[in-house]
């Protein structure tokens, strides 16, 4: 049995449990003969989303890496306010959530 991460009613690339040492922990397990199939859903899942929020998402797990607990949060804040929230995706997806439409990313 193979693993991959997905929470029911959570979205797979934002939350993900973890063992008490930081590690990821999978949360479902699908079978060998399932993996290709369910690993190409999942990237299937990730390119639909704006590149520019997915490129500021990366950069604050890699921070995670590197820094304290502290200021993993502080980078966090910056890297939403300071830099997602002015990329054209973030209005994007602000007004298609107002007008109750699927966003069309320019991935800027």
């Amino acid at each position: 049995m193979r693993t991959m991460h997905e929470r029911p009613g959570s979205s797979p690339m934002w939350s993900r449990p973890t063992s008490s040492n930081g590690r990821p922990l999978p949360s479902r397990g699908v079978s060998a003969d399932e993996l290709e199939r369910e690993a190409l859903a999942f990237a299937r899942r990730i390119a639909a989303r704006s590149a520019a929020a997915l490129r500021l998402a990366k950069r604050t797990m890699r921070g995670h890496e590197r820094t304290e607990r502290a200021n993993e949060f502080a980078r966090a804040c910056y890297l939403y306010t300071g830099a997602l929230m002015q990329t054209q995706d973030a209005l994007e997806g602000l007004n298609a959530f107002m007008e109750k439409r699927q966003p069309v990313w320019s991935h800027r």
